[in-house]
């Protein structure tokens, strides 16, 4: 492609070109049409500058035929930035006609000749093919007044003709086309021999062909091709194919025009098919086409209804006409039969269509025919019966019924109990098959059941209305009561909230039902059972015991009630029950137990009691845990205790009374209500609480993490209490057992995390955090939401359980005197049986001195215990570190620029669920991933290699990479290295020597030059044997080399030398060897005296005529050769990526054009070698 410059003036006179770069260019050959190939380049066009084409080589399929014309034409389209194509340019045409000179001798002697006919084809001479040879019918007569019996010699004809005579005949040739043929005849041997007439034979000449049938041509794709009428030239006039044998050849051609058919479609419709009806996969019409009153041609065709529109159903003759039928066997929907319609019909048939193959109007090649359905319809009716219902019941009850059809119809019916059929009063196509439900069938008819309920039916929609009957089976219904009585129960409000339960099995129509009775009341009135049974099942009342408890009462058993049920009309059955009651009583234990201090153990307590709020009765139990027993107590009284706490209390100590009640407060039969009043004397002690907190970068490590805090109190007395705890982040731990007046120190030791940064900031708050935030007030900034995690104390019992101790402590109406009340008293720290108490270490030291307000220093917090709790709460702040990974790529082996700069693509997944796609340069640049890794990540890196690859070579992948991130802020590289190795062959050349004697032929040694598209240049030396020598040189697949022998190692002495022409060589595939042959004919010369040698110039490169290539190969004027030529074209495959960006070597075309120019480059390269050579004799002369 080149750019048109004007010149300074603005004229057309002195332009100049310059080449448009970048441009591409792409060839697309049509695989369904070998006519048609288009041509695409790309380029940077500007708008307001010309542009010429030129040396566009371009290699299209198929040979070309001597003898044919050929046309080429072209035109040109500019392709907009929105894809719409515009017309640049007329059409170009081209034509060509490659001869092919085959000179046919035949010897004749004076008195005898012949003919030779000559087969041409014109217009689209694709459609035929050249290897099929054309039948001729040829009538030829001997000279007035001879007979075969004067021409022996025709015996063979004579035999191998048809209708003969005396002195006559009809025989038969075949000649194919673009080519030229004599008469022959069989002898008895079996050869052929050319006919020779005698002088004055008449000769009429016919084709036998069937302008109505279509060629057969497979490589001319579906279109069919028709022959039209021949035209006949004796010698170069156009006339009649009747003339006499002169002496010699007469000439006579016969030319054919080639017209492609035209094809005839039909197309389908359909009238009265609704959406989901089946249509048939495929409809066969029939058709008989003619032509001009000519033989018949008979066919049917398959019409693929999926495919819809219009269908070809073949081509042909123009101005033939087909009448089609359709076949409609197998086209019944839902039983309703096609009528069929065409657009045209013939001769007022309406089952039969018609259509013209007109190639100028495709409506008259095109019919129509539509099938119309139209359904028959009818309806269905609905039957209600009714069984087993006593009276009239159902007589007047409407049925429901629902009905969905095929046709898409749905909807309700009603129909009556007395069996009347009810219409759907709805119109569906016969044959329509609709699905009927009843609806409402399971709501009973009044003290009735459905026994048996009728399936869904499905009815045939006909003409008749057929009727789908619905029985519906019903039992009449039943029911039951309880009665319930009691006896032997005083305390009447127990019974006035109390109800009963019962259980029940009854036995319905062989299967098992059972129920439950509820809210039953004790003074005799019936309760429903609630359901209703069919009549006379039977049926078992058990009342459920636990629900016939009454505290305080030991209920009789009662055994089952077994009932009949009756009808509707009859008395409904009772099942009676009685329960007989007697009153319980029982005792309950009391004791007095000690914790905190030993010795307080052996003191009396004043501890009172009372049953459902009577009166109080003191007791003076012992501390020791002996047990005492209080007997006749009524079952379900509800006992308390009490002490007198005033009385309990000790100096030094704070109290804590605790009362528990071993089974409750409530006197039970057979599980005595044991009271224990315990006494918990504890030391007045303070206490702290640790809350840990952590904040920002929290990992699972982290969340995991348990924290160790270490602390020393240091007491009043001197001792000295210490311990390590453990926490984790949102936890607490409260330390208690501390005395009040401990100066405590508090340090947290171990809050680093690895590749975190981190710091920890220490409060001291006044309140307890572990309270409810309304007993506590202002919280504190320690986390609120963290569970106080204390760990309980068990707390021991003491005493004697033993029956003989308890003797001496018998109930007393009065008061303990106070001697007896009177205790040793002796103060002891109190420890609180719900919290953990500290470690104490026994060494005394000297108190510390005290701190109330406290003191933070670092990661240490002091602090003095007092009355007030106190909460220290550490809160440590973590950042983690990060880091990253990227990824180059490296390309190495047969690569070049181009494929540098293709991307790659590489898949990142890490341990951690995290995951990247990098799309990667091959230039060795590094690119990034934005993943922000945290230091100690793993991450896998591996290259998606079905991207990678490059066709026309092999790849050698990288392996997938494990990387990690090791500290912070590193970015982990990696480079993943593909070697790339191009698909290679060679070639080899032999050499073959025709005219020199056999040994000088072998030994001789010939030099042979090859430089090849990828610049690689070189010699092979060969011997005249024929043995393929190898070049030695690997070139990449698609690489083209021009081989060219060196005449100078080529001459031998006393020879003329026929120097064959270059061959291009092209390697298509991996590991290919293409063997190139060149043959050299040696002429022996005159003798002729020999000139000095140094007179002798050498003879031009060859190369030299390189430039006129473009002149043979490309967009010259148009024109004609002659002559035949064989050089060996390069192969037509795609080219692999090249080291350099060399310009495109040339590709030889099989076009008519392209032959040409290889006929002309043949004929020039050979012309040159002849004339040097004839120069350099002379010289030498």
């Amino acid at each position: 492609m080149e750019q048109v410059l004007k010149n300074e003036r603005g004229t057309k006179c002195g332009n100049v070109t310059e080449t448009v770069k970048p441009a591409t260019v792409e060839f697309k050959q049509d695989p369904n049409d070998p006519k048609r190939a288009e041509v695409h380049i790309t380029a940077p066009f500007d708008e307001n500058t010309a542009y010429s084409l030129g040396n566009l080589k371009t290699l299209v399929f198929g040979n070309v035929a001597a003898g044919a014309d050929y046309k080429n034409t072209a035109q040109l389209f500019l392709k907009q930035p929105d894809g719409t194509l515009q017309e640049v340019n007329n059409v170009y045409t081209r034509t060509a006609k490659v001869d092919n000179k085959v000179n046919v001798t035949v010897q004749f002697d004076q008195n005898s000749g012949s003919f030779e006919l000559e087969k041409g084809v014109k217009g689209d001479i694709f459609g035929v093919d050249p290897n099929v040879p054309n039948v001729f019918e040829y009538k030829y007569e001997l000279p007035a007044g001879t007979t075969f019996n004067d021409w022996k010699t025709l015996e063979p004809l004579k035999a191998e003709s048809k209708n003969v005579t005396e002195n006559s005949g009809v025989a038969t040739m075949t000649v194919l086309p673009f080519k030229k043929g004599v008469p022959e005849m069989t002898l008895a041997g079996g050869n052929k021999v050319p006919v020779a007439f005698p002088i004055g034979t008449k000769i009429v000449v016919s084709e036998l062909l069937d302008d109505a049938t279509p060629i057969k041509n497979v490589a001319a794709g579906e279109q069919n091709h028709f022959w039209g009428r021949p035209a006949y030239f004796v010698g170069d006039a156009a006339k009649a194919p009747e003339f006499e044998v002169k002496q010699g050849l007469t000439k006579l051609r016969v030319d054919n025009v080639v017209e492609p058919g035209v094809p005839v479609f039909v197309e389908k419709k359909w009238d009265g098919v609704k959406d989901g009806q089946n249509l048939p996969e495929k409809i066969v019409f029939n058709y008989v086409c003619s032509l001009r009153g000519g033989q018949d041609i008979n066919g049917s065709f398959e019409y693929k209804v999926k495919d819809g529109g219009k269908q070809a159903i073949g081509y042909f003759k123009a101005g033939t006409e087909c009448r089609l039928t359709e076949d409609v066997a197998g086209l019944v929907i839902d039983g309703v039969d096609p009528a069929v319609k065409w657009d045209r019909t013939a001769d007022n048939d309406p089952a039969t269509g018609v259509a013209t193959a007109d190639k100028d109007d495709e409506q008259n090649r095109t019919v129509g025919v539509t099938n119309n359905y139209t359904p028959r319809v009818g309806t269905f009716k609905v039957q209600k019966k009714v069984v087993g219902v006593e009276a009239d019941a159902a007589n007047g009850k409407p049925f429901k019924f629902q009905y969905t059809c095929e046709d898409g119809q749905a909807g309700e019916l009603e129909a009556p109990g007395n069996g009347d059929a009810v219409s759907s009063g709805m119109q569906f196509p016969i044959g329509t098959k609709c699905s009927i439900t009843e609806v409402g069938a399971v709501e009973p008819i009044e003290n009735h059941v459905l026994a048996i309920q009728p399936p869904a039916q499905t009815v045939t929609v006909a003409a008749d209305a057929p009727t789908a009957v619905f029985t519906n089976t019903y039992n009449a219904l039943g029911t039951f009561e309880v009665v319930k009585n009691v006896e032997g129960v005083d305390e009447i409000p127990l019974l006035e909230a109390k109800t009963y339960e019962f259980e029940y099995i009854c036995n319905v129509r062989g299967e098992t039902e059972a129920g439950k009775i509820e809210g039953v009341k004790h003074n005799g009135t019936p309760t429903p059972a609630g359901k209703s049974f069919p009549k006379g099942t039977t049926c078992e009342v058990t009342e459920i015991a636990d629900k016939a408890q009454i505290d305080g009462y030991t209920a009789a058993p009662h055994s089952k009630v077994s009932v009949v049920i009756g009808g509707p009309n009859e008395p409904v059955v009772k099942a009676e029950f009685l329960n007989k009651y007697t009153r319980d009583t029982a005792s309950f234990k009391l004791r007095k137990a000690v914790t905190g201090e030993d010795r307080f153990a052996a003191d009396h307590f004043k501890v009172e009691y009372r049953c459902d709020e009577g009166d109080w009765k003191f007791l003076n139990l012992p501390g020791n845990g002996t047990w005492v027993e209080i007997e006749g107590i009524k079952t379900g009284s509800k006992c308390e205790v009490r002490e007198d706490r005033e009385a309990a209390e000790r100096l030094g100590y704070a109290l804590a009374v605790n009362y528990e009640y071993a089974n409750g407060q409530v006197v039970q039969k057979d599980k005595p209500v044991e009271v224990t009043v315990k006494n918990n004397y504890t030391p007045i002690d303070g206490d702290f609480v640790i809350a840990k907190s952590v904040e920002g970068d929290v990992s699972e490590a982290i969340k995991n993490k348990e924290f160790t805090f270490q602390y020393k109190c240091t007491q009043p007395n001197g001792e000295v209490k210490k311990d390590e705890v453990k926490l984790k982040g949102g936890e607490t731990k409260k330390i208690v057992g501390i005395q009040q007046g401990s100066v405590c120190e508090l340090e947290e030791t171990n809050g680093a995390v690895d590749n975190t940064d981190w710091t920890v900031n220490v409060e001291l708050f006044e309140g307890d955090i572990l309270k409810p935030a309304a007993e506590q007030g202002e919280a504190p900034k320690p986390n609120a939401e963290v569970a106080a995690t204390p760990v309980a104390e068990k707390l021991l019992t003491q005493g004697n359980e033993a029956e003989a101790d308890n003797k001496d402590a018998a109930p007393s109406d009065e008061a303990p005197s106070d001697e007896a009340a009177a205790t040793d008293e002796t103060p002891k720290a109190p420890a609180p049986a719900d919290e953990t108490p500290a470690n104490v270490e026994t060494p005394k030291v000297e108190a510390p001195e005290v701190a109330p307000q406290g003191e933070v220093d670092g990661k240490k917090a002091k602090f003095t215990v007092m009355g007030q709790p106190i909460a220290v709460a550490y809160t440590n702040k973590y950042v983690q570190h990060f880091g990253g990974l990227s990824v180059a790529k490296a390309v190495t082996g047969d690569v070049d620029d181009a494929m540098r700069q293709k991307t790659f693509t590489f898949n990142v997944k890490c341990a951690n669920g995290m995951t990247d796609t990098l799309t990667v340069p091959g230039d060795g640049k590094a690119v990034t991933s934005q993943l922000k890794l945290p230091v100690g990540t793993t991450c896998d890196i591996e290259e998606n290699v079905e991207e990678a690859k490059v066709a026309a070579f092999d790849l050698k992948p990288p392996a997938k990479q494990t990387v990690t991130v090791s500290k912070r802020d590193e970015v982990v590289a990696s480079t993943f290295t593909n070697e790339y190795t191009a698909h290679k062959g060679t070639f080899s050349v032999a050499k073959k020597v025709k005219g020199l004697p056999t040994e000088e032929a072998k030994s001789k040694e010939f030099t042979f030059n090859y430089e090849c598209s990828d610049d690689q240049k070189g010699q092979v030396k060969a011997k005249g044997d024929g043995v393929a020598v190898d070049s030695g040189v690997m070139v990449r697949t698609g690489v083209e080399c021009i081989l060219t022998e060196e005449v100078e190692s080529a001459e031998v002495k006393g020879y003329t030398l026929g120097l064959p022409e270059a061959h291009i060589v092209q390697v298509k595939s991996k590991d290919q060897k293409v063997e190139v042959t060149f043959t050299n004919e040696y002429v022996p010369d005159p003798k002729i005296p020999s000139a000095p040698e140094g007179n002798n110039p050498k003879p031009p490169s060859p190369w030299y005529l390189l430039p006129f290539l473009p002149l043979i190969f490309g967009g010259g004027n148009n024109g004609s050769s002659t002559g035949s030529q064989s050089t060996t074209p390069a192969p037509n495959s795609p080219q692999a990526p090249q080291g350099k960006n060399a310009p495109q070597k040339g590709v030889l075309a099989s076009t008519g054009a392209s032959v040409i120019g290889i006929g002309l480059l043949a004929l020039v390269i050979t012309s040159a070698g002849i004339f040097l050579a004839v120069r350099g004799r002379k010289n030498n002369g």
